[in-house]
Parts: structure tokens; sequence; C-alpha cells
């Protein structure tokens, strides 16, 4: 509902939102691109969450029980958690998706999005994938939204894409 509201702000273009989010935001992000289709016009997934019975399968203990105590656990909920899984909701998506994998994320979590890009592959959802290796977050989100300039600026020659983002140098 947020995303609607920004959409209507004078000062907002609509047309240049995205979503961007990290872990859980990274899922997040992806169920409400798919599940609010036409808010955003790209969505972005750094290390997302994908799998449940994965996540919590490996995560540390005040994770699971936090998530326990708000959904319950896959097997036994499994309607809550189709809900919050972006497998759900993929097929739908119909903006950009760049998925972001970095070094420093758990081993369970790399591979529930290489799962999860072998699920969009089999159907047919494009998508990117940059590897931001072990680079800093602030990094990884500088790269983003250099990426997400360039989607932008398809059809907008006079756009311009700042290199240093300090106020100083900004003009």
């Amino acid at each position: 509902e947020a995303g609607y509201g920004l959409g209507e702000a004078s000062e907002i273009d609509a047309a240049k939102m995205a979503l961007v989010g990290v872990g859980f935001g990274g899922a997040l992000a992806l169920l409400t691109a798919g599940a609010r289709p036409g808010i955003f016009s790209a969505v972005v997934a750094i290390d997302p969450i994908t799998e449940w019975a994965i996540e919590l399968g490996e995560s540390e203990p005040a994770w699971r029980n936090w998530v326990s105590a708000q959904y319950g656990m896959p097997l036994t909920h499994p309607d809550r958690f189709a809900l919050r899984s972006p497998a759900t909701f993929a097929a739908v998506i119909d903006v950009p998706v760049i998925l972001v994998a970095t070094s420093p994320a758990a081993v369970h979590r790399q591979a529930q999005l290489e799962l999860f890009e072998a699920y969009l592959d089999a159907n047919n959802v494009a998508f990117e994938h940059i590897d931001a290796g072990d680079e800093p977050l602030a990094a990884t989100l500088e790269r983003v939204s250099r990426k997400l300039a360039g989607i932008y600026r398809v059809g907008h020659d006079t756009m311009e894409i700042v290199e240093d983002t300090r106020p100083e140098a900004v003009g």
C-alpha cells in the first residue's frame, strides 16, 4: 500500500520505483512484486529467503523461534508459508528481476537462491543474476543502483548517471 501512495506523490516518478530487499526483505520484495503487479518497475533481491524449510532447518534458533511464533512451521502450516514463498508469485512478476548473491551469505541461503533461479528458468521467468562476491553491502547497493539507472535510462537519453554520489559532487 505504501507503493501506491508513493506512486501517487507528485514528486515521485511512479514509472521508476524499484523494490530492493536483503534476506527476508529480499523475499518480501519478490512477494510484493508478484502480489502487487503494476506498482513497482523493478525488483532486486539480495540473498533472499526463497525456501522456508531449508531456511528454518539451517538457521539460528532465535530466527527459527521468531518465525515459528509468527507463522508456525512449513510442514504444519503450508498455506501460511505458500503466501510467504517467492515461488508462489514468481510467474506473474512482470518487471525486471535482479537476484544478487553475496559470498558472506550462509551456504543454505546460497543454495536457496540457486534453487529459486532453477525454478525461474524452468518457468521461463526472466531474471538477471549478479554475483557480488565479498564486496560490502554498500558497494553491492551502489552496483544495484547503477543497474537500475541503466534500466530506467532506456529511452531517456537526457538522464544523467552520477558517478560520485557524495553531496559535494552532485551538482
